[in-house]
């Protein structure tokens, strides 16, 4: 892992009172000079996205997407503003995908819920 965290760790700290030192790369429980991990690592990168979506920097677009390993189209940018967004979120976070998979692990069969 990019932060020498297992991915279940990772989810566990993504939520509550943990906050990652970005100075001296260290989680803790305190706040003081730290920033909550889940602002940190989920809301921070979404808003950046947004932001050079709504400013047009295709080319810092293009290297952020291929960061996250999230594949565009010559013709998904050379969409503007809103649709780009649009474009992006869909090919990085389908909602539809994430709806669907929380429908199967979280809602019981019908057989049960009856």
């Amino acid at each position: 892992s990019k932060f020498g965290v297992s991915l279940e760790k990772m989810t566990e700290r993504l939520w509550g009172e943990h906050y990652f030192e970005m100075e001296n790369r260290k989680w803790t429980r305190e706040g003081v000079e730290s920033c909550r991990a889940f602002n940190l690592f989920v809301l921070e990168p979404i808003a950046r996205v947004f932001q050079v979506c709504a400013n047009g920097h295709r080319e810092k677009l293009t290297k952020m997407l291929a960061a996250l390993g999230v594949r565009v189209t010559n013709d998904d940018l050379k969409l503007q503003g809103t649709d780009l967004i649009y474009r992006v979120m869909q090919r990085w976070l389908p909602a539809s995908r994430a709806l669907l998979e929380m429908i199967i692990l979280h809602l019981p069969s019908p057989k049960v819920a009856q």
